[in-house]
């Protein structure tokens, strides 16, 4: 009775499990060929619903089931049905209005009907988002329904057979039979085998030619690589170490060749200490699927040999399944560990695609996979591990069945990073030579000793545009084509000969236009090697110097004429100062003797003289003393600027203090103040800086103000370039619009009455700064005094 019981309980669970593998393999494939996200198969039950979901038998909203249900019953087809937004359909609406529903939207139902043609079921898929089915997704759900209803109808009719045959052992045997299975009773204690008829068709014998059949001979038909492995197997289930025998061995075939078979079992009775004691299996053929897979083996192998062999990364997609199998290049490219079993390879693979190609690429893919086209070939960028791209070619053939079915597809990656990055950059490249003014001519490096020499195989647009030929016109010919009568030979021959040394050249030269009009070039030109260390091509950029040869030869005629301007005005300036020198001398006689006898004549005859006469006196000795002044001035004028000392390092503070002494009476009698801050050091000439100093501090006591302390301060300022020196005073100042006027000589602003001098003090100062290299200048305001602004550059 025990037997008989667990006999029972095993069958029923075997059926069970077998439902519940066959229902989930269906809805794997409605899942992998909708690429929806759920899929419910709901059967109609004495007591309501049973449902089956991706995840095996799980207990689905019980109102679902019926409002699908009511929906195909009202609709009486046997068709899909299509509910676009379930939350609008009426026998839907009560269901979608729950708060705890997942968020579907779309919807399709296939009914399921049994050999009576009575609704027992439904195969139904949602998706959240909007969308149908393509002609072949839609097909397959309708077979896929079909294929339910078969195997729930075979369920029951097994179901109803263990039943009927509860401990009725023919019934079983003939539902073995119907299996197509060898079956076998083996006794642990007593060795004793026991075997069907169709354990013995299955290796080709009837049940009379291989008596007897027992334990050791049914080894002794076991392929001699396969029986330890097989037997250690059965020992360990025996023992109770496993807990299932299910394995894979050869055994002789009554041909003399060797059938895969597959052997499982389990236990149907136990001793008394619990211990296996009866084991009952069945035997099936697996020759052809053995032979698949070996077959699949070596392909793989010859994959993965292809995979070495190669750069490309190959891949291969079980459309069905919706499995992908990569070789290693795939981790070593992309940085990623192979899509597993239990991903979701198409999700995945979509994932990773450029955002902005992926809607094409899909596209591309699901137009190539719905046609009858057996290849397919894409080009895309693939992100990588770090979350950088990669230029990837794509290229696949399709696999079908005999209805046009895609079952495989095999592909091989090609990374292209490399090249397509090379391509942009040679686009970037050619768009700035293109852009260049200069013309850029590529030619190949031998022979350079041809008769024509190299031959020209790039040209940019500059050259096209500068030359006059087009492009067609210059691309084979060589570069003499710009050469002309006045190309200077000497210069060709040294073009020449560097090349011939592998030596870059710069060199100008005069070319020629398409209508034989002459310009200069600046041209340079570089041997470039190739991997293989020859050189292969000489790259010329020429650079259109006409402009500059110009002007260069127009500057040298005119540095020619200033050079010989300046050796006549240097003849000219020798001979205005020496006749400055000897006119002054000459000049200064005659006023001396003037002045003399004058003064003589107011001695001896001043009593005799009145007082006009004395006046008259005094004006002619004044006028004299002040032409000889102004011959002294005019004197020192003409020999500003001329310095015949060296280039030193001069102490401002120094040379302030020496000026003070010069200038010590003139100050004493102003009873003036004279400050100076800490000036700087710097390299000039001594007398010609000294004699600024002098002139501007004796040009500040001066023109003092008559009701005030005259006041003298000298402060610097410096920077990298430059020193500025400011003197200011608190005179009388100078009205803003004489500023400039007051450089310029004989410009006096005051009468001779007022104040004394020649108007040539500032006239000297500012010459002599020119000749320094600096620059002076005035701010002032009438009545508020004036500061001198000396500027001095550095060197």
């Amino acid at each position: 009775m025990r037997y008989s019981s667990s006999q029972e309980i095993s069958v029923s669970k075997n059926l069970d499990d077998a439902l519940q593998k066959q229902l989930s393999n269906i809805i794997s494939l409605a899942v992998s060929i909708c690429n929806v996200p759920t899929v419910i198969l709901s059967v109609k039950s004495k007591t309501g619903f049973i449902s089956f979901s991706r995840d095996g038998m799980l207990e689905v909203n019980e109102a679902l089931c019926v409002s699908i249900h009511k929906l195909l019953s009202k609709t009486s087809t046997s068709e899909i049905v299509h509910v676009s937004d379930i939350s609008e359909n009426e026998y839907l609406q009560d269901w979608s209005i729950s708060t705890n529903r997942p968020a579907w939207t779309s919807f399709w139902t296939c009914p399921i009907f049994s050999n009576s043609k009575k609704l027992i079921g439904a195969l139904s898929l949602f998706d959240e988002q909007h969308r149908s089915f393509t002609s072949v997704q839609n097909e397959a759900i309708l077979h896929l329904s079909h294929q339910a209803a078969m195997v729930l109808e075979t369920n029951d009719a097994l179901r109803k057979l263990q039943k009927e045959s509860k401990y009725n052992a023919e019934a079983l045997e003939n539902l073995v039979k119907c299996t197509g299975s060898g079956t076998w009773r083996y006794h642990l204690q007593t060795k004793k085998l026991t075997i069907n008829e169709k354990w013995f068709e299955l290796l080709g014998y009837n049940s009379t030619e291989l008596k007897p059949i027992n334990f050791d001979s049914w080894k002794s038909m076991m392929h001699p690589k396969d029986v330890e492995r097989t037997l250690s197997q059965l020992e360990h289930f025996s023992s109770g170490d496993n807990k299932e025998y299910d394995v894979e061995f050869r055994m002789r075939h009554k041909k003399g060749t060797w059938t895969w078979i597959r052997s499982t079992g389990h236990v149907s009775k136990f001793d008394k200490d619990g211990k296996p004691l009866i084991i009952w299996g069945t035997h099936n053929d697996i020759d052809e699927k053995k032979r698949v897979e070996l077959e699949l083996l070596k392909e793989k192998e010859r994959f993965e040999l292809a995979a070495k062999a190669t750069s490309d990364i190959l891949w291969d997609w079980d459309v069905i399944n919706n499995t992908i199998i990569f070789d290693e290049s795939y981790e070593k490219v992309f940085g990623f560990k192979p899509l597993t079993k239990e991903s979701d390879h198409s999700k995945q693979w979509q994932e990773r695609l450029h955002p902005a190609d992926r809607e094409h690429v899909i596209q591309s893919l699901q137009k190539a996979l719905e046609s009858d086209e057996r290849n397919w070939e894409h080009a895309y960028r693939f992100r990588k591990q770090d979350d950088t791209y990669a230029y990837v070619v794509d290229k696949a053939y399709i696999e079908r069945n005999k209805t046009g079915i895609p079952l495989r597809v095999v592909g091989a990656f090609q990374d292209i990073t490399l090249k397509k990055e090379s391509e942009l950059q040679l686009k970037v490249f050619e768009s700035i030579i293109n852009k260049t003014k200069d013309s850029i001519i590529i030619t190949r490096a031998e022979p350079i000793d041809a008769p024509h020499g190299p031959e020209i195989i790039y040209v940019n647009d500059a050259v096209v545009e500068k030359t006059g030929y087009a492009k067609e016109e210059l691309i084979g010919k060589t570069p003499r084509i710009f050469q002309g009568r006045n190309t200077d030979p000497a210069t060709l021959k040294y073009i020449s000969k560097k090349l011939r040394k592998w030596e870059v050249i710069d060199v100008d030269i005069i070319n020629y236009t398409k209508d034989k009009k002459e310009y200069w070039i600046n041209l340079s030109i570089v041997p470039v090697a190739g991997d293989d260390g020859r050189y292969k091509y000489l790259i010329s950029v020429q650079k259109d110097i006409t402009d500059r040869k110009i002007y260069e030869r127009s500057l040298r005629e005119l540095n020619e004429k200033l050079q010989k301007n300046a050796a006549e005005l240097e003849i000219s300036n020798s001979e205005l100062e020496q006749f400055a020198y000897v006119t002054s001398h000459d000049l200064q006689e005659p006023l001396r003797m003037v002045t003399s006898f004058l003064t003589l004549l107011e001695r001896k005859y001043g009593d005799g003289i009145d007082e006009k006469g004395k006046t008259y006196i005094h004006f002619a000795v004044d006028g004299a003393k002040r032409m000889r002044q102004l011959i002294l001035d005019l004197l020192e004028y003409s020999r500003a600027g001329k310095i015949d000392e060296v280039y030193e390092e001069v102490d401002l503070n120094v040379l302030i203090k020496d000026v003070l002494k010069l200038s010590d009476r003139f100050i004493k009698e102003k009873n003036a103040v004279v400050t100076y801050d800490t000036l700087p050091v710097i390299r000039s000439f001594n007398s010609p800086l000294q004699q600024v100093f002098l002139n501007l501090i004796n040009n500040a006591l001066k023109y003092s103000s008559f009701d005030r302390t005259p006041s003298i301060h000298i402060s610097a300022h410096e920077d990298d370039r430059k020193v500025l020196l400011t003197i200011e005073d608190n005179g009388i100042g100078i009205k803003e619009e004489y500023l400039e006027k007051i450089f310029v000589i004989f410009q006096r602003l005051h009468t001779k009455d007022e104040y004394t001098g020649t108007g040539i003090g500032l006239a000297i100062t500012k010459k002599l700064m020119e000749h320094l290299g600096g620059r002076i200048w005035a701010e002032s305001k009438e009545g508020a005094g004036s500061k001198f602004m000396i500027e001095i550059i550095k060197k």
